[in-house]
């Protein structure tokens, strides 16, 4: 039990002097004893802050920690100044840290030695502020969507990178979706999240300054919220627009809308399903097409096309 029954923030200092709560705000060497003393606060909000200054990385040990409704920090956010400091996290394989949605000033390096520390199975909401996350060759994912549910992923100047180890850095199973969103200079590359045909991701955004890649080859599943009829398409760094039409035409205009230079039908490709419907070479773009089509369907009439 913690000296202040009430108490609402936990520092972790590894290497560092054990400090109970009378000498100040709480200083813990040992995790296990942190996270003892953090599950018997009555405190409704609780912080840990994670002090690499003696020993870096800081480990987290095996086991199952639960963090739900804590907000994982080092203490020094910048607010975006440009000098931002990371507290390097290590975390051994075989931890679990269930409910953890808020991580803020985090390095967070996964080899491949690492299981999944971070599974969600129902609707959460995740933010991720001034963090990055290096995934290199793990063969699992860092977080894992699965279960049907739906998780909001904010990035606030935050970097994941990806993996093609088959998991990345977010897997999306069980008819799930995932909503991602990048805010502040934040970057999402490559290969980052993986799913099956089943699985959706859904509103993804970014802001002036933020890059979100579409070359997310291990994702088998449906991008964006589209709505039926319409196309949605990447057309710069600043997100995905929404592309909606009856007919060709209606659709062509409204991608000249988007992305900003008019296209025709003659200046859209064409590769036909089934080349042999057509006699000598098939037509290279799909006005070429419609023209050799109405000329065919006026010979039949013997008379120009109602």
């Amino acid at each position: 039990m913690p000296s202040n029954p009430a108490q609402d923030t936990f520092i972790f200092q590894p290497g560092g002097v054990n400090r109970r709560f009378s000498e100040g705000v709480p200083v813990y060497t040992v995790w296990a004893e942190l996270m003892a003393d953090l599950a018997a606060s009555t405190s409704p909000k609780k912080t840990i802050l994670i002090d690499d200054t003696i020993t870096s990385p800081i480990p987290i040990p095996v086991g199952t920690w639960d963090l739900t409704g804590v907000k994982l920090t080092n203490g020094r956010h910048s607010a975006q100044t440009g000098s931002q400091t990371f507290s390097l996290l290590s975390i051994a394989s075989g931890a679990v840290l269930t409910g953890l949605t808020y991580m803020e000033g985090m390095a967070v390096i996964l080899s491949t030695s690492i299981g999944t520390p971070i599974s969600y199975t129902t609707d959460t909401n995740v933010v991720l502020r001034d963090c990055i996350f290096a995934i290199s060759g793990t063969g699992v994912p860092f977080w894992s969507v699965s279960g049907g549910a739906t998780v909001n992923f904010t990035l606030d100047h935050t970097a994941i990178n990806g993996s093609t180890s088959a998991a990345g850095a977010i897997t999306v199973s069980g008819s799930s979706t995932v909503v991602i969103k990048c805010r502040n200079d934040s970057q999402l590359v490559d290969d980052t999240i993986y799913g099956t045909g089943s699985d959706t991701l859904a509103d993804l955004s970014n802001d002036a300054g933020s890059s979100m890649s579409e070359i997310q080859t291990g994702f088998l599943g449906s991008i964006g919220a589209v709505a039926p009829g319409a196309l949605k398409v990447r057309v710069d760094d600043t997100g995905f627009s929404a592309i909606s039409g009856t007919n060709v035409q209606s659709t062509l205009a409204s991608i000249d809308t988007a992305v900003g230079f008019a296209l025709t039908a003659s200046g859209t490709g064409y590769s036909p399903g089934t080349p042999g419907d057509w006699t000598g070479s098939p037509p290279a773009d799909v006005g070429s097409a419609l023209d050799r089509i109405a000329a065919a369907v006026a010979g039949l009439l013997a008379g120009t096309i109602p």
